[in-house]
């Protein structure tokens, strides 16, 4: 059997031929747009902006671990 040839993800193309469940959202500074620990049951791509990944300790301690925009590859891919 053949082998497909890899492409590359491009999320610009998804986006613009998706029809069903796509939304566009804004959000203002400090807003939270997921939580941690919350259920999983979306996929957001970063077009404009920045966002901060921040995790919290069992205690109530919370930690930045990333800060995003549209051109990291971690946003992307989450």
């Amino acid at each position: 059997m053949a082998k497909r040839a890899k492409t590359a993800f491009d999320p610009k193309v998804f986006l613009a031929t998706v029809n069903h469940g796509r939304k566009i959202s804004r959000y203002r500074k400090g807003a939270v747009v997921f939580q941690q620990a919350a259920p999983a049951d979306a996929v957001f791509y970063l077009r404009k902006g920045r966002i901060k990944l921040v995790v919290a300790s069992s205690d109530g301690r919370e930690a930045v671990i990333a800060l995003l925009g549209p051109a990291s590859s971690s946003a992307r891919a989450a």
